[in-house]
């Protein structure tokens, strides 16, 4: 499965990095994985969880624990870019990151509260 997706950062002071599926789900719910790695569950009417619909890495830019994020059959793809997994698209972004590409992710919006 290919999943539109944007990357979202909120600078370096806090250092969340969001990858969040385009467009959102109605209702989600997030799952802590790892210390400072959540996963967004999409839900259905029944509050079951459906499929992974984001992702939530704190210290961003320091994090190595790459292992720790589970292997997803889903691929991301970013605007304008091929569609890759989990890790590549998080791994990629974070480069980008320490080399000052930070206009292309920061926003000041977080994601919206689930459900």
């Amino acid at each position: 499965m290919v999943q539109p997706a944007r990357l979202l950062w909120d600078g370096p002071a806090a250092d969340v990095l969001w990858l969040l599926a385009v467009p959102p789900p109605a209702y989600w719910e997030a799952e802590g994985v790892a210390p400072g790695v959540s996963l967004f569950w999409a839900l259905d009417a029944a509050e079951q969880r459906q499929r992974v619909v984001g992702v939530e890495v704190v210290d961003a830019l320091h994090f190595t624990a790459w292992e720790r994020l589970p292997q997803l059959p889903t691929l991301w793809e970013l605007p304008g870019e091929p569609a890759r997994p989990l890790v590549v698209v998080l791994q990629q972004a974070q480069q980008a990151l320490r080399a000052g590409g930070q206009q292309q992710y920061c926003a000041r919006e977080e994601p919206a509260a689930g459900g």
